[in-house]
């Protein structure tokens, strides 16, 4: 069986040189030469991360994007990113003041080449004096493994098994693309989902269950494997059972899925975590529903996640702004979704978001029941935006792409090139059984 070596982490050396310098206009015309300062970046690796997965290259930090923000000491925003650390210049000049430096390897939360990294520290720049900083770069992610047994196989027709989380991320493991190792975020409710699909080879009847495994966290390896417990499906009259076993920090245990003739003489038991022989430790909790999921699916051509801004430049709106989220509710459907806007800039928050009613968090946007919920202008210029189309409900949709795009049209950019500002979308949606969830998207906008 394979095995873990090691978990390493990546050691973000700051070495922050503080001196006088000349002015910087980029940074903050107005500071005078004795409040400037500089730092020095050196970035190396400690420790080491050893797999076997396809990803046998050392990580590069030189690929690893770095975010500097915060507030100088004449109280001016300051937010800068270099999108590759070798990119960075050696030294760099930066008014003083208190600031959060982070670092981490792209934006990408899950995947089957890379394991995620990220590290952050707050620190201060005083007026002529050195300071150092050190910031980790620890593993965020969760290492995952899906085997495809030749026994699964040969009774499963094109089986996938999708691991994904409440936050929208998600890794799908197909046998016919081999991909049998991958990462994973770290869920920010400790929560995974494994949904396992295909058709039984017998009889062609529907695979299709998610069961979830609760208290997730950084540097675990959860193996999963897929296999067909051939005595239970016949003593169970046809279709076979599914026998998952997953493993993780040396804890082994079974979850069995029942085939298309166990529904009823199961009694409604659709199988349960037992620890096998050679497990030990507490069993995980496994439930078995399918909750709602938002998750980001178009930013002008490309998916996202909802844990940073999507940033808008002047130049994208003359372009052309898609962005898109997909919204699934498998357990009978979307029964609400709410929806409340908010912006830094008062110029849209007062006279735009908050007259046409989308500010009050009491008593937010319901798009699935707008007659209700939504007065008419707002709901007329809804539709203009194509964010609700009243031929085509929302409400009762399994899957939905919502589109709001059109609100892009209403967000400005501040006249300093330094500054920005941050319009934030609270979604909430809640499925027919009352299961909920919700994401925040921030749209900043830059000129």
């Amino acid at each position: 069986m394979k095995k873990v070596l090691n978990f390493g982490s990546l050691l973000l050396i700051l070495n922050l040189l503080i001196a006088s310098c000349g002015k910087d206009p980029k940074i903050e015309q107005q500071i005078g030469n004795l409040e400037q300062g500089r730092f020095a970046l050196h970035l190396g690796t400690m420790g080491s991360f050893e797999v076997i997965t396809r990803a046998t290259d050392d990580v590069d930090v030189s690929d690893f994007t770095v975010h500097i923000k915060g507030t100088t000491l004449k109280e001016n925003l300051y937010d800068s990113t270099w999108a590759r650390y070798a990119d960075m210049p050696s030294v760099i000049t930066i008014p003083a003041g208190t600031y959060t430096i982070s670092a981490y390897n792209g934006e990408q939360r899950s995947g089957f080449a890379t394991p995620y990294y990220y590290g952050e520290k707050e620190f201060t720049v005083g007026i002529q004096e050195l300071t150092d900083a050190q910031v980790t770069c620890q593993l965020a992610c969760v290492k995952l493994s899906v085997e495809f047994t030749s026994l699964f196989l040969s009774n499963v027709n094109d089986p996938v098994c999708i691991i994904h989380q409440s936050e929208g991320v998600s890794l799908q493991f197909d046998p016919k693309e081999n991909n049998g190792t991958g990462y994973i975020a770290v869920p920010a409710d400790s929560t995974l989902a494994i949904t396992i699909r295909g058709s039984y080879a017998e009889d062609g009847s529907e695979v299709n269950r998610t069961y979830f495994i609760k208290e997730v966290g950084a540097k675990q390896w959860h193996k999963i494997a897929l296999s067909v417990n051939t005595s239970a499906g016949i003593e169970n009259e046809g279709g076979g059972m599914i026998e998952v076993d997953h493993s993780v920090d040396e804890k082994n245990s079974t979850v069995l899925v029942p085939g298309a003739g166990d529904l009823i003489d199961n009694n409604g038991d659709y199988g349960s975590w037992e620890d096998d022989e050679q497990g030990g430790g507490e069993t995980p909790d496994v439930d078995d529903k399918q909750l709602p999921t938002i998750t980001g699916s178009n930013f002008n051509g490309k998916a996202f996640t909802f844990d940073q801004p999507l940033i808008i430049t002047d130049a994208d709106k003359d372009a052309g702004i898609s962005l898109d989220i997909t919204l699934k509710a498998p357990e009978g459907g979307i029964k609400n979704l709410y929806l409340v806007m908010s912006s830094t800039d008062k110029t849209v928050m007062d006279p735009t978001f908050a007259e046409m009613g989308a500010t009050n968090e009491a008593s937010p946007w319901d798009l699935a029941n707008p007659q209700e919920s939504i007065g008419q202008e707002a709901l007329d210029i809804l539709t203009q935006l194509n964010v609700i189309n009243l031929e085509n409900p929302i409400k009762g949709k399994k899957d939905f792409l919502f589109s709001i795009g059109g609100f892009m049209s209403f967000l400005t950019s501040p006249d300093d090139a330094s500054l920005y500002f941050d319009h934030t979308f609270k979604i909430r949606m809640v499925d027919a059984n009352d299961n909920e969830v919700s994401e925040t998207l921030v749209v900043r906008r830059k000129n």
